[in-house]
């Protein structure tokens, strides 16, 4: 890896933590080269500014969930909810992938199109395809998309109302074999769902 790939590395994954706190306008340059340990200068070089960063943060989480989360196009429903349900609680910045997801849903910047078309757009239609198939009704139908988003929110459920889950089971924070366990009960309710 290059000094300039080491770089642009540091910035992401501090433009990851920060942007997930703060959102886009609440953080300052000066911030996120101090937090990943460059010159600032480096943010306009690399990126072109801040909202370059940002940019290339939402780039970055589409391709470490889309990959985490492809699997063969015979996978079944069980299989694929608990692919996706391990891509967004587990890795080491989890926590802060969850965050600016979240805000983008909640506030979507002109960045939400990168996540959208890039991996929630086709997470939700190949859940849909998966919902469609079990049902027989077309995978564009209302009730259709509306069960696939309801399956999903099953995962989601363990990553944005976390902080009630751990309190209700005594914990800080979700060990990789406790994310096994819930990745695998969102699955067989995902499949007992469909039945």
């Amino acid at each position: 890896m290059t000094s300039a790939d080491a770089t642009r590395e540091r910035l992401i994954a501090a433009g990851l933590t920060l942007f997930a706190e703060h959102g886009l306008t609440g953080v300052r340059t000066r911030t996120l080269a101090q937090r990943a340990e460059v010159n600032q200068s480096a943010i306009p070089y690399h990126f072109g500014g801040k909202e370059g960063v940002y940019a290339a943060v939402i780039d970055h989480l589409v391709s470490e969930l889309g990959g985490a989360t492809g699997l063969p196009g015979d996978a079944q429903i069980a299989e694929v909810m608990e692919r996706f349900t391990r891509a967004i609680l587990g890795g080491a910045q989890a926590r802060a992938r969850i965050l600016l997801i979240a805000r983008e849903q909640l506030n979507p910047t002109t960045h939400y199109d990168r996540l959208f078309t890039g991996f929630v757009e086709p997470t939700h239609r190949r859940i849909c395809a998966l919902v469609a198939d079990a049902s027989g009704a077309g995978a564009d139908d209302q009730i259709t998309v509306i069960k696939a988003h309801a399956v999903i929110g099953q995962a989601l459920g363990f990553a944005v109302a976390q902080t009630t889950y751990l309190r209700r089971v005594g914990r800080v924070r979700l060990s990789p074999q406790e994310i096994d366990v819930i990745a695998r009960v969102v699955g067989e309710m995902s499949g007992k769902a469909l039945r």
